[in-house]
């Protein structure tokens, strides 16, 4: 029996258990040793910003880690410094995994629910959220509609115009007609080509009318003339 293992080593915590079991270690460990608390504090929070973008993956990072760090102190007698991010084993466990986006601005320094796109939008009960969220989805938070160019939102200030005010703009600046990029959909040649094509054909089609009636109108004239000319 003491030789069974703990089924509890190979269960995989959330990021909230995670959470609560670390701060029990922490609050041992700086009992001990109160130096190492900043250290502590710093790790905690590098898991948690690897969770933001890996998800699950921040507890693999954890026990690879750890078990790492454990190891060194107890064959080396070196002290591993939980602070630093140890990139050669995240980048061991994140190889070929997507990274947690926002899917409403495509953007990786936060999640969906806490997106600034949506703070105008406010979901009263349950039975409207499907359709904010499809509202939502569609347009932005000034009711024009939202057009994507290969998984990335193309910026509708750009396209009006009087073009985009932000500083700093993380939208497609792209037109939404012809998907260049040199111009917004209000200065798009390609676009606008067409319209005074159909005014000046209607325009020389009404002079051809106009020109028509005239010819018929002076030909009686010029018959008469003829006649006269010939008496």
């Amino acid at each position: 029996m003491a030789n069974k293992p703990d089924p509890r080593l190979n269960r995989h915590l959330s990021i909230q258990e995670f959470i609560q079991a670390f701060g029990k270690f922490k609050r041992i460990m700086c009992n001990a040793y109160p130096e190492r608390r900043e250290e502590l504090d710093a790790y905690e929070a590098d898991i948690i910003n690897i969770h933001n973008f890996h998800g699950l993956k921040f507890y693999d990072y954890h026990k690879i880690f750890s078990a790492k760090a454990a190891a060194l102190l107890r064959e080396k007698q070196v002290k591993v410094d939980w602070s630093l991010r140890d990139r050669d084993i995240l980048s061991l466990i994140t190889a070929g995994s997507s990274v947690n986006v926002c899917k409403i601005c495509n953007l990786i320094d936060h999640a969906t629910q806490y997106c600034p796109l949506q703070s105008s939008v406010q979901v009263e009960n349950p039975s409207s959220r499907s359709s904010s969220s499809s509202n939502l989805q569609s347009v932005d938070k000034q009711g024009r509609s939202r057009v994507f160019h290969e998984g990335r939102e193309m910026c509708n200030n750009f396209n009006n115009p009087k073009g985009c005010y932000r500083k700093v703009c993380y939208l497609l600046h792209q037109c939404t007609k012809c998907r260049a990029t040199g111009h917004g959909a209000a200065t798009c040649r390609k676009s606008n080509s067409n319209v005074p094509v159909h005014s000046s054909t209607s325009s020389m089609s009404s002079k051809g009318i106009n020109r028509r009636n005239q010819i018929q109108d002076d030909y009686p004239r010029k018959i008469s003339c003829v006649k006269l000319q010939h008496q």
